[in-house]
């Protein structure tokens, strides 16, 4: 077993496919961490959750993130679509 510290943006389905290469795998992070009751469970910055290396589904994932130097994090927003495709006629497009 370790401990891996969460970073911010992080969610549980994140934190599966980064340690253990495999979205399902969050169901074994469930029962792994009491602290964690359900699917929605809102992880902070700076969490520390237990990992099993031992049950890692699919190593080339979790290989490649390590590699990388990378952490899986989708829920770091997304930047707001700008230009004339994300205009809206009377409210930010007008016309005179």
């Amino acid at each position: 077993m370790s401990k891996i510290t969460i970073t911010d943006g992080q969610n549980i389905i994140d934190v599966a496919i980064q340690e253990y290469g495999s979205i399902e795998s969050v169901f074994d992070i469930l029962e792994d961490n009491q602290s964690l009751d359900n699917l929605d469970v809102i992880l902070n910055a700076g969490d520390k959750i237990s990992v099993f290396p031992e049950r890692i589904v699919n190593k080339e994932i979790v290989n490649l993130t390590k590699l990388k130097q990378r952490r899986i994090n989708t829920e770091g927003g997304v930047e707001a679509p700008t230009g004339i495709g994300a205009m809206i006629i009377g409210q930010t497009f007008i016309v005179a």
